[in-house]
C-alpha cells in the first residue's frame, strides 16, 4: 500500500492510503509507442503529461526550500 500524505485548505492534513500496482511509466509510453510505431497508428504523446510532472517537481523543490505550500499551475 501506498501512503500519501494530503493537506488540503477545508479539512486539514489527512493520510489516505491505497493499493496499486507498481508501473513502470516509462516502459507503458515507450511499449504504447513503440507499438502504435510498428502497426501504423496514431500516437498521441504531446508532452502535457511530462510537462505537468515537471511542475510538480519544482513545486516539490520550492515547497522544501521555503516551508510553505506551493500552487502548481494547470494551465497548458
Amino acid at each position: 500500500a501506498i501512503a500519501v500524505r494530503i493537506a488540503r485548505a477545508y479539512t486539514g492534513e489527512e493520510t489516505v492510503a491505497f493499493d496499486t500496482p507498481q508501473v513502470n511509466q516509462m516502459t507503458e509510453i515507450f511499449d504504447y509507442a513503440g507499438h502504435s510505431f510498428a502497426h501504423g497508428t496514431p500516437v498521441s504523446l504531446d508532452g502535457e503529461h511530462g510537462l505537468m510532472d515537471m511542475r510538480a517537481i519544482e513545486a516539490v523543490h520550492e515547497a522544501a526550500d521555503s516551508g510553505s505550500r506551493v500552487d502548481i499551475d494547470t494551465e497548458i
